[in-house]
């Protein structure tokens, strides 16, 4: 099982690799179970996630990843959207 601050790093890893903006002072992780598989959901207040969702050209609020706790993987992450909450999952 990994830590909650290991989560926070591989989750800014992979905002890095999508160039979603990250701010530590904003974020925070909690646990979550995923279809069963125990993971960190690491919260980000605000980001732009252009890159990752060409059509959100605005910063989306309350952007999450999933971070398995596991396998250190990114298994989805989801974000609102003009008041829709929409989830991607990933490829396990």
């Amino acid at each position: 099982m990994i830590s909650k601050l290991t989560a926070e790093r591989i989750a800014q890893e992979y905002a890095a690799r999508y160039d979603i903006d990250w701010i530590s002072r904003l974020s925070w992780a909690v646990r979550k179970n995923l279809n069963t598989e125990p993971c960190w959901a690491v919260v980000l207040l605000t980001a732009r996630i252009a890159k990752l969702h060409p059509h959100e050209q605005a910063p989306v609020s309350l952007f999450t990843l999933y971070i398995s706790m596991v396998t250190r993987k990114c298994l989805a992450h989801e974000y609102l959207s003009n008041n829709k909450k929409i989830f991607c999952s990933h490829e396990i």
